[in-house]
């Protein structure tokens, strides 16, 4: 009821914007008394009750002349809103006339054909208590429809969040600037200290990338799966075509941060060089940032809000950053205990990010003075016991865990869905 309590000329207004709404693909349905004949005039479709009970329903426009053809003529320079108040109210006129007279009319409607849609006429017989049509789908479109409309949307909605985009793309921009100039040149085929402070590097870049990836889920998907729940509770789309929309339409700024951080840091830095390694830290960073948010969408999907969420999050995240193997030996953890370092995005990442820069790499010992000095880099990953799996294994596993994460929210949101649609 958009017009209760406004003026008229308010509630012009306010109707003139819904009409403006309704040209732009929406579907707008009010329930309205005793609109203004200008009011009226704006209308589509219309819906008449009585007891109940429908007595019309077609194009707005056409009532008048139904009603006139039925032998029910509105009065000269009257507004149909007023007319079929009186027609229909029980207010005027002798009750047992009124029913006689509504129950005329909704015979003629029964045997008059007013265009309709199934769909509409189905909600209609389910509000009378009638017997529902079991023929309605479900949805009222495709799942490929339904996919690609909410990928529009989800792009759309991203695109216009423009303080959220600069503070991303400035937030990846100093962290990768920092992170070059602290370690400026530091990496190449020297033996010792710079391997050590490489591979610090490595896992900085891992760490940081993961979290900055979840915490930007945290931040952003708890509210919108509220909006979610209203509208999967109203049957508007399938969960899938959502959810995975919504996985595809983040792909682009997984991309983009990516390779800020492989150009910024490549080049400060001194990573190894070559076209294939370079395409390896981008892609090993793409892979990260899905992962990590594939886990952060597991809690948010969960959690009962954005703060809860943030509160467990963080568990996960530092379970995964202890098992990578960086800060402590996988042949130093206790055994009952080694079995977790399988669920660690975070060691896959890092024995990635690590091979790249030294398997089958020829280290310079000449200007060694500290205890470890590696001759190889296939020694520099054995003594970090990052040469545990191949680097194909270790890719492999960090996408497969990552769809993994995805389909595990998947399913929790599926789970924790709305309890209270109406099937009609």
């Amino acid at each position: 009821e958009p017009t209760s309590g406004l003026d008229a000329a308010s509630a012009e207004s306010a109707m003139t914007t819904l009409l403006a709404l309704a040209k732009n693909s929406r579907t707008i349905i009010t329930t309205i008394h005793q609109p203004r004949s200008s009011i009226f005039a704006l209308f589509d479709s219309l819906l008449l009750l009585a007891d109940g009970r429908c007595v019309y329903f077609g194009d707005a426009h056409a009532s008048v002349k139904y009603f006139t053809d039925l032998g029910y003529p509105c009065p000269p320079a009257y507004n149909p809103t007023d007319f079929f108040l009186d027609l229909l109210s029980p207010g005027r006129g002798d009750a047992s006339a009124l029913r006689e007279r509504v129950a005329a009319l909704v015979a003629a409607r029964d045997g008059t054909k007013v265009r309709h849609s199934q769909s509409a006429m189905s909600t209609i017989a389910w509000a009378a208590g009638e017997v529902p049509d079991r023929s309605v789908p479900k949805y009222a479109s495709g799942w490929l429809l339904q996919f690609r409309e909410l990928s529009r949307r989800s792009l759309t909605y991203f695109l216009r969040q423009h303080e959220i985009i600069v503070a991303v793309l400035i937030q990846n921009i100093i962290f990768s600037v920092l992170l070059g100039l602290i370690w400026l040149r530091e990496a190449g085929d020297r033996s010792g200290a710079p391997v050590q402070s490489t591979v610090g590097l490595l896992s900085f870049l891992i760490v940081n990338t993961a979290f900055a990836s979840a915490f930007f889920v945290l931040f952003t998907f708890p509210a919108e799966r509220a909006v979610v729940l209203k509208e999967r509770a109203s049957r508007t789309y399938h969960l899938g075509a959502y959810f995975w929309a919504k996985s595809m339409t983040d792909i682009p700024r997984i991309l983009v941060t990516a390779m800020i951080y492989t150009i910024v840091v490549w080049n400060l830095v001194g990573l190894r060089s070559g076209g294939d390694h370079f395409f390896s830290y981008f892609i090993l960073f793409v892979l990260t940032q899905i992962a990590a948010e594939g886990m952060a969408y597991c809690v948010s999907a969960g959690a009962r809000d954005a703060q809860m969420a943030g509160a467990i999050m963080p568990v996960f995240m530092v379970a995964s950053l202890l098992f990578c193997g960086f800060f402590i030996n996988t042949s130093s953890i206790p055994v009952w205990l080694r079995w977790l370092r399988y669920l660690s995005f975070v060691r896959y990442s890092f024995s990635v990010a690590a091979q790249i820069e030294y398997k089958d790499r020829t280290l310079d010992l000449s200007g060694c003075s500290s205890a470890f000095c590696p001759a190889s880099g296939n020694d520099a990953l054995d003594f970090y016991g990052l040469d545990e799996l191949s680097f194909a294994t270790n890719f492999g596993l960090l996408l497969l865990l990552g769809f993994a994460f995805r389909f595990l929210a998947y399913y929790i949101l599926l789970r924790r869905g709305p309890k209270f649609e109406q099937r009609l």
